[in-house]
């Protein structure tokens, strides 16, 4: 029993030390004291593990790492008992078979403070072993003093964590502190430069701070850049730069979104934060390589600025002298950063479009008070000749005739350029306001040349110049385009010709463009010529060159309105001018071939006078000197003729005194003249009178919106004579139909007003081309002028079915979309 004291002695003494190697000695000495194979010491993990976890081992076979206590096994019988677990055959009596071969076994529990805490094992190999009682007692002694050094080894390691935990989480705080300081002073930078930024400070400085501010965030031998990008070259500049060396930023200067050209040209063609940890295995161009290592840079990180729009502003680089990766608090910094160039460069730009839109609103208002001083002058000139002559006329009969003529001729050149001037600052506002059409028709080049020579040849015979016009063999003669507006392109250019030419001639020389299908006009004089300085401005609105301004009697706008005409037949319009020599434009414009004319041309029937087709007429105008106007012209036709002053006046005279013609002003008080024209289609009648609106609107949108109210032509004022003569001659008196220049869109809008079962009727038949059955719809004609009615009854005639079908199918697909 002396040896088994001894052993408790040893054991005390070697737990109380401390010593990490106390449970492996102790399982020494009770392995050499008990003379057994192995010796095992295993402290127990509770539910939910309820694992044996072995702490220390001696003898010669090694004993398992953790043993798993199951229900009802001899563990858990062990560690529920107070009695040690001695198995003399462990075969026998169904003991641990912790090896291969084990013959006897002695397990017991240690405790503290009443509950289990682990075991201790005994195994023999080689031989049998028959326990003793001295053997369990001294084991039980042995176990009570190792649960106590187990629960206190337990306390040991807890109190270990605790103060590892104390000094990890002070050493988080500590970290967390300086996380926040430094945040706090990147927020009080940040706040400092926005405060710039609204103060209005340069960008250029702005961008260096922040480029500090990069190279702060990570050591100072870091760079960093700002790189601005430039949309027109398409590459980018540095904008500010931080402790990068003058040979690197001369080697990546101005380069663009080239593939793997350079870090931050990857990171705006990806639009992310790109970055390179190693510059070494980086997949960029070599060229890009050997400059950031020459430079001592390893590693590279950009993050590209693009607009509240998304359009790219700008890219951050930061270099660094070793391989290395950003920290997500460190990208978060730089991601700030990049709001901070964002904000001063989009600040930049709207200053810059704010003083650009600034200064051209200066110079489009004072281009418009010189126009409108210059409009004014040429206002007043002719009204002062209009008035001036027409009071000496009102003297009374004393004048001689000849003189009266001269004051009459006086008075309608004067209209006539008053007449001018007014329409050329309306169609610069149809041009401008997007309010023109181009007609896409064919004409005669030639023709319309003859036409604008003769409107000239009386002016430039009384200026004693020569006119000439060359036309190169090879132009075809027949081509589609808008013969009007070519005209008026070429009255002014071949006008301002001989305006500002006092000797020499003016010639207009036709040729075909480079281009295909292109037209070339050449007008050259021999005039003063324009200075070069004068040049840029030459086809601005509401300008004119000093020559201009000195012998000219016009509004300026000639030029302008001729230069977008051009544009908007998709031609050009270019000057050359030499001072002293004279000046050439060139007028190219793209005109496709014309498809050759019909074969066969009917002669136009001869026309009866109009007073055995219309016997009255109704004029509707709140103005009485416009109303007395077209009662004069009308009268010597020998028709009836009343006027009224308003819309409903006009719609009560219709209904009772049946007029077959009705001059409609279209702007009246009470009723205007589209709401008029449309309350008399929609009558129920028979015979429908013509209607032709008479307005001072020039807009093409009155036109089509008069036609849309039912109106069958549109005059505007002031009108001649002539023209309000055609107008009725061309409704009342229809010549027979040529398809060549028939107006399918016209005749479709006219069906529109019509109803719309009975164009479904007429398209039905003209598809099976039953002429009895189209015959029979035309006896039921909708509210038409004798115009339309009269080309629907020669189409059906003529069994022009697919015409009929094709202007019946649109007037229906325009009604219903």
């Amino acid at each position: 029993m002396g040896h088994f004291a001894q052993t408790l002695r040893q054991l005390v003494l070697s737990f109380a030390s401390g010593s990490d190697l106390a449970f492996a000695e102790a399982a020494q000495e009770v392995q050499r004291v008990f003379a057994v194979d192995c010796c095992s010491i295993y402290s127990y993990l509770p539910a939910p593990l309820s694992l044996l976890s072995r702490v220390a081992e001696a003898g010669h076979v090694e004993a398992p790492l953790v043993l798993t206590v199951r229900p009802h096994s001899y563990l858990e019988r062990t560690l529920s008992s107070d009695q040690p677990l001695l198995l003399d055959n462990v075969a026998l009596q169904g003991g641990p078979l912790l090896y291969p071969g084990m013959k006897s076994a002695a397990c017991v529990r240690t405790t503290y403070g009443g509950r289990s805490n682990g075991a201790v094992f005994l195994t023999q190999q080689q031989r049998f072993r028959a326990w003793t009682e001295r053997e369990h007692l001294a084991l039980t002694t042995i176990a009570s003093q190792v649960g106590t050094a187990l629960a206190r080894d337990g306390l040991q390691q807890a109190e270990r964590q605790q103060w590892e935990q104390v000094l990890a989480e002070k050493d988080w705080l500590q970290q967390e502190a300086r996380s926040w300081h430094q945040a706090r002073r990147q927020l009080e930078e940040h706040n400092r430069l926005l405060v710039k930024i609204t103060a209005g400070y340069p960008a250029g400085a702005i961008l260096q701070e922040v480029c500090w501010l990069g190279a702060a965030l990570m050591g100072e031998p870091c760079g960093a850049a700002v790189l601005r990008y430039d949309p027109a070259a398409e590459c980018f500049r540095y904008g500010a730069i931080a402790n990068l060396p003058g040979a690197y930023v001369a080697a990546t200067e101005g380069y663009g979104l080239e593939r793997e050209a350079s870090p931050w040209s990857e990171a705006a063609r990806h639009e992310c934060f790109l970055t390179y940890g190693d510059l070494r295995q980086a997949p960029l161009q070599e060229w890009y390589r050997l400059a950031a290592l020459d430079s001592g840079f390893y590693a590279c990180w950009s993050l590209p600025v693009f607009s509240e729009f998304g359009e790219l502003l700008a890219a951050i680089a930061l270099h660094h002298p070793v391989p290395r990766l950003p920290a997500p608090a460190l990208r978060q910094s730089i991601e700030e950063l990049a709001f901070l160039v964002r904000t001063v460069l989009e600040r930049d730009r709207r200053q810059q479009r704010w003083q650009a839109e600034k200064e051209a609103a200066e110079e489009s208002n004072r281009r418009k008070s010189q126009f409108l001083a210059h409009i004014n002058h040429e206002l007043r000139t002719p009204l002062n000749a209009i008035v001036g002559y027409t009071q000496l006329l009102l003297q009374g009969p004393s004048l001689p005739e000849a003189e009266r003529w001269e004051y009459l001729e006086a008075i309608e050149r004067s209209g006539l350029h008053l007449q001018n001037t007014i329409d050329d600052v309306l169609e610069l506002s149809k041009i401008e306001s997007g309010h023109l059409d181009v007609r896409h028709e064919p004409f005669s080049v030639r023709d319309t040349l003859d036409h604008l020579l003769t409107m000239f040849r009386g002016v430039v015979k009384a200026k004693g110049l020569a006119l000439r016009a060359t036309v190169a063999p090879d132009v075809p003669d027949a081509r589609l385009g808008d013969s009007g507006k070519l005209s008026q392109v070429l009255v002014n250019l071949l006008g301002n010709a001989v305006k500002f030419t006092v000797q020499g001639e003016v010639a207009l020389t036709v040729d075909l463009g480079t281009e295909t299908s292109a037209v070339n006009f050449q007008v050259r004089d021999t005039g003063p010529g324009i200075a070069p300085a004068d040049l840029p401005n030459l086809f601005e609105p509401f300008t004119q060159t000093p020559t201009g301004r000195k012998t000219s009697r016009s509004s300026g706008l000639g030029l302008a309105i001729a230069r977008q005409l051009t544009e908007q037949m998709g031609g050009t319009l270019q000057v050359v001018s030499t001072v002293g020599q004279g000046t050439q434009f060139t007028l190219q414009i793209p005109l496709e071939m014309a498809p050759p004319p019909a074969a066969e041309v009917l002669a136009p029937k001869p026309e009866p006078a109009l007073n055995t087709v219309i016997s009255r007429v109704m004029i509707a105008d709140d103005c009485p000197i416009s109303r007395q106007l077209l009662r004069k012209m009308l009268t010597p036709l020998g028709v009836e003729i009343q006027d009224v002053a308003n819309g409903q006046a006009a719609l009560a005279v219709w209904q009772t005194w049946q007029p077959q013609l009705i001059l409609l002003d279209l702007q009246m008080p009470d009723l205007d003249g589209y709401a008029t024209a449309a309350a008399i289609r929609h009558q129920p009648q028979t015979v429908y009178p013509v209607i032709i609106a008479v307005s001072a609107s020039t807009f093409e949108g009155s036109r089509a919106r008069a036609i849309a109210a039912g109106c069958d032509e549109f005059v505007s004022k002031p009108f001649r004579f002539e023209t309000v003569l055609a107008a009725i001659r061309q409704h009342l008196l229809p010549p027979s139909v040529d398809l060549t220049t028939l107006d399918m869109k016209e005749l479709a809008t006219a069906l529109q007003t019509a109803d719309q079962l009975w164009v479904q009727s007429l398209r039905d038949a003209a598809i099976v081309g039953d002429i009895k059955a189209m015959q029979k719809i035309l006896t039921i004609l909708p509210p038409l002028s004798p115009r339309y009615r009269q080309i629907l009854g020669e189409l059906v005639e003529d069994l022009r079915f697919d015409y009929l079908f094709a202007v019946a199918d649109r007037a229906l697909s325009s009604a219903t979309s």
